[in-house]
């Protein structure tokens, strides 16, 4: 089931936004759906919300996510980033 599942995912994602899903996204997202708690990191624009995004919509809608997005930090990496 989660094999079909994270397939499903897959084509949608890429038929939507034209990309795949990495190793990463697809271990992370395989271990949310086995019911384990997942620590992901990666850098800013690498690719988090998408596997938060797309497991919220495929969970029973008793699952809890807690997800700690550092805004400040985000904030100091676009200024830092757009030149400013």
């Amino acid at each position: 089931m989660i094999t079909t599942c994270i397939q499903e995912i897959n084509q949608n994602i890429k038929a939507k936004e034209g990309f795949e899903l990495d190793d990463w996204q697809v271990e992370t997202i395989t271990t949310l759906m086995s019911g384990r708690d997942v620590v992901t990191t990666a850098p800013t624009g690498g690719g988090k919300s998408t596997c938060f995004a797309y497991i919220s919509n495929t969970e029973p809608s008793d699952t809890i996510a807690l997800i700690i997005a550092p805004t400040k930090a985000l904030i100091n990496d676009q200024v830092q980033f757009s030149g400013s």
